[in-house]
């Protein structure tokens, strides 16, 4: 064989060689990546007030825009206490509309009525679950939390609050006289996200 060939032969070898240090390297680098444990809470995220009067008969309309992301749950609670002592509390009904693409469900319905003199109506909506805990590599944090944030239950909310029934009653005595038009009321809207957190495994 002429020397030629012999040092073809050589680098050959020199370069499988080279090959297999880099991929040793390569391999021992991956398995050395920093591993990072995410975990999810539950937080609250903001709450809005508003207070108002309805009369008998009549319907007041909220809107309300929502944009928070990572939404678990909104609360809806609605109050009052009856201004007119009679034969009965005020009668109203808290009806709920989500956004048209919102997923989401209500417990225990969009919809109640209630008659109190001191009433209360709360009506939960579930929006997104949060998710597991999970533990993966630190370089792919970022893409992996970017796939668990979601805009489901974001837009406009429609709130009615109506007041069927203020039981107005006319005279009860020939001294006292009850005439019940309306009530005011209390709404809350509690809204909760989920937020990650993330701690970094060295190994």
């Amino acid at each position: 064989m002429s020397i030629k060939g012999y040092v073809l032969i050589i680098i050959a070898i020199l370069m499988i060689y080279t090959s297999c240090i880099c991929g040793c390297i390569t391999n021992e680098k991956k398995n050395n990546l920093e591993k990072v444990s995410i975990y999810f809470n539950e937080e609250h995220h903001s709450t809005n007030i508003f207070t108002n009067y309805t009369r008998e008969g009549e319907t007041t309309i909220i809107t309300l825009v929502i944009d928070v992301q990572n939404l678990t749950r909104i609360d809806f609670n609605l109050s009052w206490t009856d201004d007119k002592s009679g034969w009965h509390g005020d009668e109203f009904n808290l009806s709920i509309k989500s956004p048209e693409e919102a997923l989401v469900y209500f417990i225990p319905s969009n919809s109640i009525q209630l008659e109190e003199f001191k009433g209360n109506i709360q009506i939960i909506t579930m929006v997104n679950t949060i998710p597991e805990n999970m533990t993966i590599e630190e370089n792919q944090l970022e893409t992996y939390l970017e796939k668990k944030n979601t805009n489901n239950g974001g837009g406009i909310w429609e709130i009615e609050i109506t007041c069927i029934n203020a039981y107005y009653e006319g005279d009860i005595g020939p001294i006292i006289t009850h005439k019940d038009y309306g009530n005011d009321w209390n709404l809350t809207v509690s809204k909760f996200n989920y937020k990650a957190y993330w701690l970094s495994e060295k190994q």
